[in-house]
């Protein structure tokens, strides 16, 4: 029988839920999780644990101080009573980070573990300290590189889950594990069965480490130029630690966007530095410094002339613009709008002075760099972790008997 990973000794009524903030590293050694190392929180310092009055029953993940990322399954008969962040021992859990929970925002349309959609945010009523223990993680989003996510490629997944298939008791000490990715083709034939796109196998042909019971809703991370990058969460699977039989992994970057809806902050646009040019230069603009601070990615770049002698601008909805200086002397200021996925906005402008003493007349003068954004539509323009609601959010599902259903989840 396949299995949520989710604590079978902790099943309770809960009402509401919250998320949040970090971003840690990862492992140490002796023998746990499913084949896994004793690892400290300052490795993995995005891991949360969901606590209710029978203690510890999933894990989640820091994606701002205030939103946290579990699955779906883990929150399907009610919100945690509280989260606890900063913690490597469970029994260290009252000098954690401890928040209560504000709200838990469940995916549309999840109803099972093994039909996909196994994710769901947590808004904490206060936004935790970010600190050596506690930090956030960047998640995947739609315009990461496939790479990172190819199969072969070594993730690690942390918890506190058990560490055999079976177990009674979970372990005190965080645990982590590293699995390879598994192609969804190859994890279609091991179940017998099709995976939705929005699921990401993991594990070893030849099983004995796996994540289990009580890691439902932790992270699966990878790493992404240099740092690392949240890819999964901990979701189901038939047994723990079987060979050919991977564990399975809500793919995060199928739910980037929603996230990013709630949870994420607003684009930033960066037209560049101002110039200085002799008449006649082509003069290229360039936003290639704007970035979504929040997980999502621009969609849309748009330029427009604000003032200044008229010019004929090549270009105007891509990334890269450009004009010809006109022959009269003078400035002209020219507007960059950067829209994301969800339709947030924010605008830079630059200023491209016309003068006998600028550069060019042959050359090219270029308008990129570091040029920062001015007319955000809420959030800070550097960021780390604005929160925002965007619009009515999801019912929550309120799913009863999850140890009953075929495929049990992992918590």
């Amino acid at each position: 029988m396949s299995h949520p990973r989710l604590a079978a000794v902790v099943l309770a009524s809960l009402t509401t839920a919250g998320c949040v903030a970090d971003e840690p590293s990862l492992g140490e050694s002796t023998q746990e999780i499913v084949g896994g190392t004793a690892t400290q929180v300052t490795t993995v310092p995005w891991q949360v644990s969901l606590q209710d009055a029978n203690g510890h029953f999933c894990g989640g993940t820091i994606v701002t101080p205030t939103w946290i990322v579990t699955a779906a399954h883990c929150v399907a008969d009610g919100a945690p009573t509280k989260i606890v962040a900063g913690i490597s021992r469970l029994s260290q859990s009252a000098t954690g980070q401890t928040r209560a929970v504000k709200r838990v925002i469940s995916y549309p349309g999840y109803t099972d573990p093994s039909v996909g959609k196994d994710a769901a945010l947590i808004e904490l009523t206060t936004p935790l300290t970010l600190d050596a223990n506690v930090k956030v993680i960047r998640p995947l989003n739609a315009a990461s590189p496939a790479a990172l996510t190819a199969p072969g490629v070594m993730t690690t997944v942390s918890g506190w889950g058990m560490t055999t298939e079976g177990g009674t008791a979970l372990p005190d000490q965080l645990q982590s594990v590293q699995v390879p990715i598994v192609a969804l083709s190859a994890a279609n034939t091991a179940y017998n069965m099709t995976l939705t796109e929005d699921q990401l196998p993991a594990g070893l042909a030849t099983g004995g480490k796996d994540s289990c019971q009580g890691d439902s809703g932790g992270p699966l991370v990878v790493m992404a130029e240099g740092e690392y990058a949240f890819a999964g969460i901990v979701s189901w699977g038939e047994g723990c630690a079987r060979a050919n039989l991977p564990g399975l992994y809500g793919r995060v970057t199928s739910f980037a966007k929603w996230m990013d809806g709630y949870a994420g902050g607003p684009p930033v646009a960066a037209a560049g530095a101002d110039l200085a040019v002799k008449p006649g230069t082509r003069v290229s603009l360039d936003a290639s410094a704007s970035a979504d601070t929040g997980f999502g990615v621009i969609a849309t770049y748009s330029w427009k002339q604000i003032s200044g002698a008229s010019v004929t601008l090549d270009n105007a909805a891509a990334k890269q613009a450009s004009f010809t200086a006109p022959g009269a002397l003078g400035t002209i200021e020219l507007e960059l709008t950067v829209a994301d996925e969800g339709g947030a906005t924010s605008t830079d402008r630059v200023v491209v002075t016309i003068s006998a003493t600028g550069t060019g007349g042959t050359g090219t003068g270029t308008g990129g760099g570091n040029g920062e954004g001015d007319g955000l539509d809420g959030g800070d323009v550097v960021g780390g972790c604005s929160a925002h609601t965007g619009g009515s959010g999801p019912a929550l599902l309120l799913l009863v008997g999850m140890l009953l259903i075929r495929r049990r989840a992992r918590r």
